[in-house]
């Protein structure tokens, strides 16, 4: 997508000269979100003041807004493409973020323990087995996969495992910190694998690893 991006602009600019609106302006613009990041970052890890914070970066975000201001007037010579790319990322992202939790609502998720309370009273024909289904939050169930498996099979394996994977601000995460497991009632097992943001996930791994946990698989 960046390489049928980058032939795009240089097809209909032509010229660098022509792209210099467009670059600068993008340019200007991070700088200036990168100050107000640095004032968030102050405020919310350094637990620096307002004032202090303020004073910290009031300097450099000056200086940004002037550039950005200046690089304003381009909007119309080519600076409206940055300005349209940002958009669309942006409605992207928040669209994301403010959806998912507007899609768990629609849901009508229960609580684990509540679920499993309506199975004493409601009990399933149990398979041999072990179940695996990811989940975004494992303290709500049945989520769509196991709710799914149900309608359509009418049965329920001897063992059930809701694995949530969970990202972490640090890049690694040591062994000994990847995996945390908890068992409930009637077979149930909640996994959580903790992720550092330069990791891949591996799930069969950290299934198998669970072994050394304590976890049995049947």
């Amino acid at each position: 997508m960046m390489l049928i991006g980058t032939i795009m602009l240089v097809l209909g600019f032509q010229t660098s000269q022509s792209m210099a609106s467009t670059y600068g302006l993008a340019v200007c613009s991070t700088m200036v979100i990168t100050t107000l990041l640095a004032y968030v970052v102050a405020r919310s890890r350094c637990h620096s003041s307002h004032t202090s914070a303020g004073l910290a970066v009031g300097g450099f975000l000056l200086i940004d807004l002037t550039f950005l201001l200046a690089n304003g007037l381009k909007l119309s010579d080519g600076g409206w493409l940055s300005v349209l790319l940002a958009g669309s990322v942006f409605v992207v992202f928040s669209t994301w973020r403010w959806g998912r939790p507007l899609l768990a609502t629609r849901r009508n998720s229960t609580s684990l323990e509540a679920w499993l309370e309506q199975r004493h009273t409601a009990p399933l024909t149990r398979v041999p087995g072990t179940a695996v289904f990811l989940t975004a939050h494992s303290n709500t169930v049945p989520p769509p996969p196991p709710l799914l498996h149900l309608r359509h099979n009418h049965v329920l394996h001897q063992q059930v495992v809701l694995l949530t994977v969970i990202g972490e601000h640090r890049p690694r995460i040591p062994p000994a910190e990847r995996i945390r497991w908890q068992e409930r009632e009637l077979g149930f097992y909640l996994i959580d694998l903790h992720c550092g943001f330069m990791e891949v996930p591996d799930v069969p791994a950290a299934l198998a690893a669970c072994k050394s946990h304590g976890f049995e698989e049947r």
